[in-house]
């Protein structure tokens, strides 16, 4: 999966990787940027599951929203690249 690379890549960003500490991708900053209403998310909740009593649920489909829309922002600036 292409996550985008580095949000804020820094000079010492390879040695920092090999250390475990690669910090944000470009994916986890779209997707954390992303304006899915709660709503739209609990809507979606009943589409897919029939049920929206569960909030731990309707999050969780928020979250998937928002990164489906974050990889859709990746994808759509490589094509210019």
């Amino acid at each position: 999966m292409n996550d985008g690379g580095p949000a804020f890549p820094r000079e010492d960003y390879q040695s920092n990787q090999a250390a475990g500490q690669s910090g944000m991708t470009m994916r986890d900053y779209f997707a954390g940027k992303s304006d899915i209403p709660f709503e739209v998310a609990r809507l979606a909740t009943v589409e897919l599951h029939g049920d929206d009593s569960l909030v731990g649920d309707i999050l969780r489909v928020r979250a998937q929203m928002r990164y489906l829309e974050a990889d859709a922002m990746i994808a759509e600036r490589d094509k210019d690249n």
